[in-house]
């Protein structure tokens, strides 16, 4: 019997008894599971009849399809004739394996990807995370290109989230593996540095997991058993972050602070003050937990914090404010905001002052930003460190007017240096932990101003980049004043 099978058997008893009530479908599946009618993978004789007599009638197709563009071209073809193929399960199942190597010959992993789903869902027994791992690892071993390297890592990402969130740990470890090696082949910094997260996450879960499948073992036989409860609590809410199935385990748990702050937490909240409260217990006992777990209190704690700031005022608002800047402050002692270098004229020569603003988000319109400045042609350079409340893929929004250049973690992101009204989009990775920026920007003789937000994953809307995830360190003021 299978880890996995194990898992998803205990769960599902675990969720009949009310242990686990939310999210329970699916926990040990893959994404997309097969249809009501799927069909079995037919035997290997009938795959090769049907292989030739694809072949043949795409006789000419397949002579073409010399370079990528083709492959790919071919591959999508095949993968449609494939879908609207109703009364041949053999041979829509050959159509599908041939979308899907074409696909990875032609080094497009969302095209690989969309025929292993196809497979998954129309055949039984098949393993689409294994698949689709095997097509990013083949698609990895030709990829030579930096941009090639920066999808396909991309493309690596979401199925190690995938294969983390569904305890897949063999799959997440392949993949985030996968994207370390093709990560450095891109030459971006940015995705190397959330291929080493996931990979961390991915080594954590694995560790752990031997010890949650015991205490579910255990809660089979003893529902309400405190420690098991605890491992098991911990496990889902502070190490995957699945809040909604772990809360109840911590509330019926051993450890007496997690479990009523659990209790809190599913109790009905009565505005910004319970919130505040939250944010200061999570704090609390993040402060007392040991890795892997110190982490995700420690954003539970900026999550509660953020969602109560939204509704406080005055001296309580400057209060959470300063707990969010300690709470994401590293422990080199960063100060906050970053630091903002002042030249005259457009080329970032003339320097004219250096000061600390604490965010992007400035309107001159026709005023000069400074008094040591003119209205127009000027040019300012921000530099320092971002750090997110929660790790995750952060779209940026930049409106500006004139031009703008966007570095993190060394690379440039955003390369928009032209003169007019501008709003340009960009995603980023941001880890737990700090990553360095740089903004460059120019005004020419228009209105002026430029302002950044971001819409993270979840989110309906973007919001302004707060003021309390922008650090900068002491060197960094003395190198701009030198």
């Amino acid at each position: 019997m299978s880890a996995l099978f194990f898992e998803s058997c205990l769960l599902g008893l675990l969720g009949l008894l009310g242990i686990l009530a939310p999210a329970l479908a699916g926990v040990a599946q893959d994404e997309k599971p097969a249809v009501e009618g799927a069909s079995p993978i037919p035997a290997e004789a009938t795959q090769a009849a049907r292989l030739k007599l694809v072949r043949e009638l795409h006789r000419d197709d397949y002579a073409r399809a010399k370079d990528g563009a083709a492959k790919l071209a071919l591959s999508r073809r095949l993968l449609e004739e494939g879908c609207g193929t109703l009364d041949d399960p053999a041979g829509r199942y050959v159509l599908f394996v041939e979308a899907r190597d074409l696909a990875v010959e032609a080094g497009d992993a969302a095209a690989a990807m969309e025929a292993v789903d196809e497979i998954a869902r129309r055949y039984l027994e098949v393993n689409a995370l294994d698949l689709k791992a095997q097509a990013l690892e083949r698609i990895g071993r030709a990829a030579r290109t930096p941009e090639g390297n920066k999808g396909l890592t991309e493309a690596c990402f979401g199925l190690a989230e995938v294969a983390l969130r569904v305890n897949n740990h063999a799959v997440a470890k392949r993949v985030a593996s996968l994207a370390d090696t093709t990560a450095a082949r891109s030459k971006s910094k940015n995705l190397a540095a959330w291929a080493a997260y996931l990979a961390r996450q991915a080594s954590d879960v694995e560790k752990e997991s031997g010890a949650y499948r015991a205490a579910l073992a255990v809660l089979r036989d003893k529902r309400k058993d405190p420690e098991a409860s605890l491992t098991a609590g911990r496990y889902l809410a502070l190490l995957k972050g699945e809040w909604d199935r772990g809360l109840p385990l911590l509330k019926q748990g051993s450890d007496a602070a997690l479990a009523a702050l659990a209790e809190k937490e599913l109790a009905a909240l009565q505005g910004a003050g319970d919130e505040q409260e939250l944010g200061d217990l999570w704090g609390s006992a993040a402060a007392k937990l040991a890795a892997p777990y110190k982490a995700r209190a420690q954003a539970r704690a900026v999550a509660w914090h953020e969602k109560a700031l939204g509704r406080l005022e005055g001296l309580t608002r400057k209060a959470v404010e300063d707990k969010l800047v300690r709470a994401l402050t590293s422990s080199e002692e960063p100060k906050p905001g970053l630091v903002a270098e002042l030249f005259e004229g457009r080329g970032l020569k003339r320097k004219k002052k250096v000061r600390i603003d604490p965010a992007i988000d400035f309107d001159f319109g026709y005023a000069a930003p400074d008094k040591d400045l003119p209205a127009d042609r000027f040019s300012i350079r921000w530099t320092g460190a971002i750090r997110a409340p929660a790790p995750g893929k952060y779209a940026l929004t930049f409106k500006v007017d004139d031009g703008v250049r966007f570095w993190i973690d060394g690379d440039l992101a955003l390369d928009h240096w032209a003169s007019g009204a501008h709003v340009r989009e960009v995603s980023v990775y941001l880890t737990d932990r700090p990553h360095s920026l740089r903004v460059e920007y120019y005004e020419d003789n228009s209105p002026a101003r430029i302002s950044v937000a971001w819409l993270r994953a979840g989110a309906s809307d973007s919001v302004l980049v707060p003021s309390y995830v922008f650090f900068h360190h002491g060197e960094d003021e003395r190198k701009a004043k030198g």
